[in-house]
């Protein structure tokens, strides 16, 4: 499995373990602001990085 898959699957668990109650995983403060519809353009434009072989 990649890196990238094993760690999906881990916050995938992580994740669930929250929704049952059995850990409290890290929270964040979003600003209102920063996920407007006019910003989503500029996500996209970020280039993704390639995992090194």
């Amino acid at each position: 499995m990649s890196r990238v898959g094993a760690d999906l699957i881990e916050a995938f668990e992580e994740m669930a373990a929250d929704l049952r109650g059995e850990v409290k995983a890290a929270s964040y403060e979003v600003p209102a602001d920063l996920l407007e519809t006019n910003r989503i353009p500029v996500f996209r434009r970020i280039p993704v990085r390639k995992p090194d072989h």
